[in-house]
């Protein structure tokens, strides 16, 4: 199976300096052959393809030696990565690609070939060796595929190694209406379970708000393109990439449990639409949706249930709801704070969040019988 671990790389200073060669030549490169294939489509009414803008990039590294220093694999990976954005595009999934700006680019590059791991090392090209510090183990029959680089606003660098682990791919067992196990994501409790479960919300933002905004005002007050002024911008990066450690921290742990629980063979969730939810003029509510990360909550629940032969239904956003009782009768004057209610028809008593969780298995169910539900099945076969 395919799998890949995030490492936290311990650079010499003149590595470093060479891995931020790398991402400002890639940087480079991506921008100049963006515009070469404009420049060619406006004249000759055609695109420009990869292996001609590689023979380019060829010519144009002797007028730009410096383009020599780095590794020429990361180069052609930009190439790459520039026709994956074009393609894209042509199939409507993204917007037209854009030049990578020097403040707000994304600092990495990529490495598919000559990369071995050996105790705490990482060979990779023109690096040699780079100390990495991880709990994870490599071991030798490890196919290893590419390593990405990168470095974090707040200044660390790390390598994302892409490896084949040799193991063969769990078959996903049989869904049981026993055993699945229903989520509704919130705010309040971050998770609800249709076993009555619920897991509080960690609110790992707002905890760190006082001291984000006292780096932020500190931050305003310094000098443009003074010293002091990229030291606390960096402070302030740091306070958000603790934050992140955090929140992906607590949704690993999460679903570890989850998925870990022998009890739980399967799960259903809601396919929720977070951009609809975080509405404009709504600050503090868009604010504590984007710091819940469901959908990465979802991303994370998918590959490792994959991974323990379990499968994740989804339904549709429109499907389950608080509102209606198991006897069917539908609360329509239900209200946003009523977190308690009783039916009307068979006077059952409901904690809402655990009703939802329990109408999102019956709707998974009921999908999987009429052959409507999607499942992560697809992506582990």
């Amino acid at each position: 199976m395919l799998r890949a671990v995030k490492v936290r790389l311990y650079p010499t200073k003149d590595q470093a300096e060479l891995m931020d060669k790398h991402f400002g030549c890639c940087r480079y490169v991506y921008n100049w052959a963006l515009e070469k294939k404009m420049d060619y489509y406006t004249e000759h009414k055609k695109g420009l393809g990869w292996v001609a803008i590689s023979a380019l990039l060829t010519k144009h590294k002797k007028e730009k030696e410096w383009l020599v220093e780095v590794s020429a694999m990361s180069l052609q990976q930009t190439l790459i990565d520039l026709e994956s954005a074009f393609s894209h595009f042509f199939r409507k999934n993204t917007g037209f690609p854009k030049f990578k700006s020097k403040k707000s680019c994304k600092n990495s590059y990529r490495i598919v070939r000559d990369i071995k791991v050996k105790g705490k090392t990482i060979t990779l090209p023109k690096l040699s060796k780079v100390k990495f510090k991880d709990r994870f183990k490599f071991c030798e029959h490890y196919d290893l595929r590419n390593a990405t680089i990168s470095r974090s606003s707040g200044g660390k660098y790390f390598a994302s190694i892409l490896y084949e682990n040799g193991l063969i791919k769990p078959t996903l067992n049989t869904i049981s209406d026993e055993t699945m196990i229903g989520i509704d994501l919130g705010l309040t409790h971050y998770a609800t379970l249709s076993n009555g479960i619920k897991i509080d919300n960690p609110r790992n933002l707002a905890k760190s708000l006082e001291a984000l905004a006292k780096a932020q005002q500190n931050l305003s007050r310094r000098t443009k393109t003074s010293k002091n002024r990229i030291n606390q911008k960096i402070k302030v990066a740091r306070i958000y990439e603790k934050v992140n450690n955090r929140r992906k921290d607590f949704l690993h742990k999460l679903v570890n449990s989850l998925v870990e629980n022998q009890g739980h063979g399967s799960f259903a969730i809601e396919d929720l639409s977070i951009k609809s939810l975080m509405q404009k003029g709504q600050t503090h509510m868009s604010r504590s949706i984007g710091d819940a990360s469901w959908y990465t909550f979802r991303q994370i629940l998918e590959y490792k249930a994959g991974s323990a032969g379990k499968q994740v239904v989804i339904i549709g956003r429109f499907d389950a709801s608080s509102k209606t009782c198991a006897c069917g009768e539908v609360n329509q004057e239900l209200g946003l704070g009523d977190r308690i209610w009783t039916c009307s028809a068979c006077g059952t008593t409901h904690d809402r969040d655990i009703l939802a969780a329990k109408n999102i298995v019956t709707f998974a169910l009921t999908k999987l019988n009429n052959g409507w539900g999607t499942t992560n099945e697809n992506e582990y076969t």
